[in-house]
């Protein structure tokens, strides 16, 4: 009787482990095995009839590299003090990514961004916030309550981006949006008679993420209220400056 039970226990222990799912990594989901028709690629290679085995897929291929750029707590060099950190839980890591993962491959391939998990902005509302020196944006509670993330993170990672632009791509943008330079200071005034596309655009580095974020989610309400604009980014940016959904 005893042969037979550990006969039993070692088979079943045998079929568990052959059955048993490859270990995938957190940022991993589990494909199961099936079978794939054969069938021709739009370059004319052709893929044979195969029978795939489990395996593990990433889950956000596109900002895979990004994955460690969410870091837990602040850094000591943030410029509002008084502004608290926290660590990242993997539900919104994986948030974020998803967002990420829409936005243009310009914008997916900045270099070193680093992601800072901010508790509440001194700024009522604020859902994020971006600081081109530390390379570093910020994102509050109010970014995971809110329906409008990926426009949240298009605004804050132009922060950054409009950088890499060519000085005078960026300085004829800022002129076509109806900012003037002061012609004893540095600063910028902007004109009248060119309407707010909101309320922050009185704001210079406000203003021009406004623009590229109208440009990536309201394209129709960017040209009705500034062509010029419009016609520029598109210029300047080029066909694939596009979100990726």
């Amino acid at each position: 009787m005893k042969t037979k039970i550990s006969l039993c226990f070692i088979y079943l222990l045998s079929t568990k482990a052959l059955a048993s799912p490859p270990p995938c990594s957190k940022w991993e989901f589990i494909v199961r095995s099936h079978e794939v028709q054969a069938y021709e690629k739009k370059d004319g290679t052709k893929i044979s009839e195969s029978t795939k085995k489990d395996y593990c897929k990433n889950k956000f291929p596109k900002v895979e590299s990004w994955q460690e750029r969410l870091t837990d707590g602040g850094v000591s060099n943030w410029p509002i003090k008084t502004e608290k950190f926290k660590s990242w839980t993997q539900l919104e890591k994986e948030t974020v990514l998803k967002y990420l993962s829409e936005q243009p491959a310009a914008f997916r391939n900045l270099a070193g961004i680093t992601f800072l998990r901010g508790i509440r902005s001194v700024y009522e509302g604020n859902p994020g916030a971006a600081v081109r020196d530390l390379n570093a944006i910020a994102l509050y509670d109010g970014f995971f309550v809110s329906n409008n993330k990926s426009q949240i993170l298009s605004h804050e990672i132009s922060h950054i981006y409009i950088h890499q632009l060519k000085n005078d791509d960026l300085l004829q943008l800022v002129h076509l949006m109806g900012w003037r330079q002061h012609s004893q200071a540095k600063t910028f005034l902007r004109l009248d008679n060119i309407p707010l596309l909101r309320p922050t655009s009185n704001d210079l580095s406000e203003d021009i993420a406004n623009n590229f974020e109208f440009f990536l989610h309201h394209q129709q309400s960017l040209q009705v209220k500034n062509k010029e604009v419009f016609d520029h980014i598109n210029k300047v940016m080029g066909k694939d400056f596009k979100l990726e959904r």
